[in-house]
């Protein structure tokens, strides 16, 4: 049924406000939509605890990257965050008008978002990496003490380049 004159209450205002009903969200934009909530969630809780922010990020990439047609917030936040923030987490979903228990998952609109994790360091270093090197252990952020912490990376270098994106003879001869 189509209610064109929704502003002048008909049958959309009947179903809406009569009945309880809701009008239903595009997935790729629910899905857009959850990323952008859990990553603010994740940034404003993880401020200052860079181990936990990346375990968070990475769940969240690992969460929208499977072949799953579903995003379930509830139990997204019960297998991957800290007890404490769980509660908190889903009470955002819910603020930002998704369900907490389901909705279908289309990430469409975040494809480009989510094939690789960023982190960022106070200094003005970027390190990209795709989720599975963390979930497997070869990208690791580890605590150094209550205000540094260090990225550690397992793997073979293949390419390293400078600001102009060419490698000097100095930087040649150095790996060599």
């Amino acid at each position: 049924m189509v209610d064109d004159q929704q502003l002048q209450g008909g049958i959309a205002n009947y179903f809406i406000q009569f009945l309880g009903c809701q009008f239903r969200q595009q997935s790729d934009v629910q899905t857009e939509q959850f990323f952008r909530v859990a990553q603010t969630f994740i940034s404003q809780r993880t401020a200052k605890k860079p181990e936990a922010n990346a375990r968070y990020e990475i769940a969240l990439l690992a969460e929208m990257q499977k072949q799953s047609t579903v995003v379930q917030p509830e139990v997204f936040a019960a297998q991957n965050l800290n007890e404490e923030d769980q509660e908190l987490f889903v009470q955002r979903i819910r603020d930002a008008g998704l369900s907490s228990k389901s909705f279908p998952k289309d990430t469409s609109l975040i494809a480009s978002k989510i094939r690789r994790m960023r982190i960022q360091t106070e200094r003005g270093a970027d390190v990209l990496a795709p989720p599975e090197m963390f979930e497997d252990g070869s990208l690791r952020v580890e605590k150094v003490d209550d205000s540094k912490s260090q990225i550690v990376i397992n793997d073979a270098v293949t390419k390293m380049s400078g600001a102009s994106g060419k490698r000097s003879s100095s930087e040649k001869a150095q790996q060599s």
